[in-house]
């Protein structure tokens, strides 16, 4: 911005003539405030020293909680079948009506009960038919015909008129051993606390930073980076680090690394806005839903226990575990697009050829092909063009 000066004359006593000045137009250079707002003591951002960073934390795994509430919900299908009465339960009991009345039954009254009992065999079945001829024989035919021979075959084919069962037992042992290995799989598959070394190193960076030595807390980050540490709030730090020297595109690079791993951080959506205000991220689009990995497992998670609850209704359980491996694999899916996406980011202001048109600092845009020197980026829909490879990060370079 070029600001004209005031027009300004005197009257100099000394000459007796009038005078005029003759001043330049004031320049002003006006840039976002990148280090407004949200402030700590020392400069320090507040949002670091509310959120610790824990670098080598491990995230949720979604897939894992998805699992962990499929074996839960067929330990709820377990328990449930397990209080339920057997579908004969009613044949079962009058198998027992039988047995008692053939095992106690004398004279007249154990004929009576042994052919109709044998009738109830046969109904089921059962082979009873020279049984049913020695009961008819001796009942109405006035043949002898021992009657503890007869009762002894008759309760020997009542017993075997149904399987052996069980009980309920096997099936509350079993939803048992299936919650504990839910509660096993939660455990493995939760957010789980660092190495401790490792938060200590970030804990001494985070300090040098308060006190002032910003460059030595940002080789401290750029270590933990290099060590494997993904997590979005050290790469927070380190773009915040970048805001502190004023190159936008660094910061917008390490804003863009970030978002591959995690949703809504609180240090990296601080970070981000303040590239925002300086200019940065322009072009860039959400990598993720605004849903974080261990909210995704919890989804996941709820929809099993839906799912095991609704059963037998077998179309409402087969839609919720659809919707169980949806929640499943959008976090990885997320992961795979993130880590696929060809994106770089403007390092100072350069003419994209072709088009006439101007990329700003920490413009995100999308790499189409390299040729030599030059990369081809998309800026837009239907705005491509070359620029020198030298004037764009690539989201490797800095890592």
């Amino acid at each position: 911005m070029r600001i004209p000066p005031p027009d300004f004359a005197w009257f100099d006593p000394v000459t007796a003539v009038y005078r005029q000045g003759t001043l330049e137009p004031a320049t002003l250079m006006v840039g976002a405030a990148l280090n407004a707002g949200g402030g700590g003591r020392d400069g320090f951002p507040k949002v670091f020293e509310e959120h610790p960073l824990d670098p080598l934390a491990r995230p949720a795994e979604p897939w894992g909680l998805a699992l962990a509430g499929l074996v839960l919900a067929v330990a709820l299908v377990f328990a449930r079948y397990s209080l339920r009465p057997p579908p004969d339960v009613a044949a079962r009991a009058m198998q027992r009506e039988w047995l008692r009345a053939v095992g106690l039954g004398q004279g007249a009254e154990f004929w009576r009960a042994a052919e109709e009992a044998s009738t109830w065999l046969r109904a089921r079945g059962r082979p009873v038919g020279p049984l049913r001829d020695q009961i008819a024989a001796a009942r109405y035919g006035g043949d002898v015909v021992a009657p503890d021979r007869v009762r002894a075959r008759l309760v020997e084919a009542l017993g075997r008129a149904f399987p052996p069962t069980s009980g309920p037992l096997p099936l509350r042992l079993g939803a048992v051993a299936l919650v504990l290995a839910a509660s096993a799989l939660c455990w493995l598959f939760a957010p789980h606390a660092g190495d401790p070394g490792a938060a200590g190193r970030a804990s001494a960076a985070d300090r040098s930073a308060r006190s002032g030595d910003v460059d030595r807390a940002r080789r401290e980050w750029t270590e933990l980076w290099r060590e494997g540490s993904r997590h979005p709030a050290l790469a927070a730090r380190l773009a915040w680090g970048e805001v502190l020297t004023g190159d936008v595109g660094a910061a917008s690079v390490w804003v863009l690394e970030g978002e591959r791993t995690e949703s809504r951080d609180p240090a990296l959506g601080w970070v981000s806005d303040r590239v925002r205000e300086g200019g940065g991220l322009i072009g860039a689009t959400p990598l993720r839903l605004p849903v974080r990995r261990v909210e995704w497992g919890m989804l996941a998670g709820l929809l099993a226990l839906a799912a095991g609850a609704s059963w037998p209704r077998r179309r409402s359980a087969l839609a919720l575990i659809a919707l169980v491996a949806v929640a499943a694999t959008v976090s990885p899916i997320e992961s795979w697009r993130a880590r696929h996406l060809d994106r770089a980011v403007v390092r100072g202001p350069v003419a994209l050829a072709g088009t006439g048109i101007g990329l700003e600092p920490g413009q995100v845009v999308r790499i189409l092909s390299y040729a030599n020197a030059r990369v081809r980026v998309a800026a837009g829909a239907g705005v491509e063009g070359w620029v020198p490879g030298s004037a764009i990060y690539s989201l490797e370079e800095l890592r």
